[in-house]
């Protein structure tokens, strides 16, 4: 098994809204690679809920900041909460394998990427509509 992701300062970007919704990412993608497999389920449809909710924020800050590369970033998004909700079904049908190897090793790269590329934009454009 994998040692859990947890919140390093590399994950912060200096916007608080968006570190706050990353945070309680890597907290809840933390759980689902230490859940049992009986409880492997539920901790996917959590991190999957989250995402939705987090997704749909960033894309309300994209519209606020007249982001310029916000179809890329939304592509982006949604091959994401595809491939969770896929990982998801998989997870609470009891298929966890497959599902761990997603939440060991994909979410936590995709989410390095993610975060230094697509969101380091996007929250230079909050700090500077702010400023």
């Amino acid at each position: 098994m994998t040692t859990p992701i947890t919140w390093q300062d590399s994950h912060a970007l200096g916007q608080a809204e968006m570190d706050s919704i990353h945070h309680g990412f890597v907290e809840l993608l933390a759980r689902a690679q230490s859940a049992a497999d009986a409880e492997l389920g539920a901790a996917m449809e959590a991190l999957y809920a989250h995402t939705q909710a987090h997704f749909a924020r960033e894309t309300e800050l994209m519209t606020e900041t007249s982001l310029s590369s916000r179809k890329e970033h939304e592509g982006d998004h949604a091959r994401v909460l595809g491939e969770m909700d896929q990982m998801r079904a998989r997870a609470v049908k009891g298929r966890t394998a497959f599902v761990r190897g997603y939440v060991d090793e994909v979410l936590p790269a995709w989410l390095h990427t993610h975060l230094m590329t697509m969101d380091a934009e996007l929250a230079n454009a909050c700090k500077r509509r702010a400023a």
